[in-house]
């Protein structure tokens, strides 16, 4: 088994009918729309430990890693790809499985456990209860490396939710009254991010990096060992390489959220719902933050 991890801003649309999760990263830069003000640039990437990849002279050689970093300045060396317009393509040499499932309940191939970050798929951030009449523009949904950084379509894995404190209950502010006067919580944890274990008879697996037109980037095909994590995400530069000291857990609302409003048509408010610490929660530290959490539409 390898496990995708999606973490930062990533639009995760799944269509049951279909069997499909589609992953999408926006491109966000100093300029991006009107809440620029609010929130500093966001880098698309894929990260692993450089253990886990099983060819890497042959990999590394085709297309340099932008940046290799140790976390905290020990333990094992991690690898980082800069996604600036690439479709990701997951691939084994036996069939990869299972059927593509969205999990919030045990059965199936799905089995709840929390001591190994396996939450209900319940705990992530849902389009439709935030924003009920907003719709993704199409436009993120193509190839356009103009606002699409990173886009992945998969028909397999079992998704979870996998961080998530549950100590800690969340509300959307300011949401009363703005979508049909419905309060907008989000009780007993927020999702920082959501693993997709995806399994194989293969000792190994292949994710394809393959440049959008007009990416100037080289096509590259990474082969990791199974048992390996496969970290997805997009946000600040200083959080991917760890940079930061405290990763926001102290904070007390996440403007980041307000990226995703970018991305959807419909009545948006001037001021949407972002993910605010419930009163009770504000001013602590414990736990983890709702920095740049993923956000699931279900259809």
């Amino acid at each position: 088994m390898i496990t995708i991890i999606f973490t930062g801003i990533v639009y995760l649309m799944s269509t049951h009918s279909a069997n499909k999760l589609e992953a999408i990263l926006p491109r966000i830069t100093e300029s991006s729309g009107a809440y620029r003000s609010m929130v500093e640039p966001h880098v698309a990437y894929v990260t692993f430990a450089k253990s886990d990849i099983a060819n890497s002279i042959v990999a590394f050689n085709a297309r340099p890693p932008d940046f290799t970093f140790l976390p905290g300045g020990a333990g094992s060396e991690r690898v980082v790809y800069v996604l600036r317009g690439d479709e990701l393509m997951l691939s084994a040499s036996s069939a990869l499985t299972p059927a593509f499932e969205v999990c919030r309940a045990d059965g199936g191939n799905c089995t709840i456990n929390e001591g190994a970050k396996r939450f209900s798929y319940g705990k992530v951030a849902h389009r439709d209860k935030i924003c009920k009449d907003c719709t993704l523009d199409p436009s993120y949904q193509k190839q356009s490396r103009e606002i699409v950084a990173a886009h992945m379509v998969t028909t397999v894995g079992t998704l979870y939710a996998r961080e998530v404190d549950k100590t800690i209950d969340w509300t959307f502010e300011p949401g009363k009254n703005k979508f049909k006067g419905e309060a907008i919580d989000h009780k007993g944890g927020l999702a920082e991010s959501v693993a997709l274990d995806v399994k194989t008879t293969a000792t190994t697996v292949f994710l394809k990096l393959k440049p959008f037109a007009g990416n100037n980037a080289a096509e590259v095909t990474l082969e990791f060992k199974t048992g390996s994590e496969i970290e997805i995400g997009n946000m600040p530069l200083a959080d991917v390489l760890h940079l930061q000291t405290e990763f926001g857990e102290a904070e007390t609302e996440d403007p980041h959220f307000a990226l995703y409003y970018l991305m959807m048509n419909g009545p948006i408010p001037a001021d949407p719902p972002i993910p605010h610490r419930a009163p009770k929660d504000r001013g602590t530290a414990a736990g983890h933050g709702g920095n740049c959490p993923p956000l699931a539409d279900e259809n």
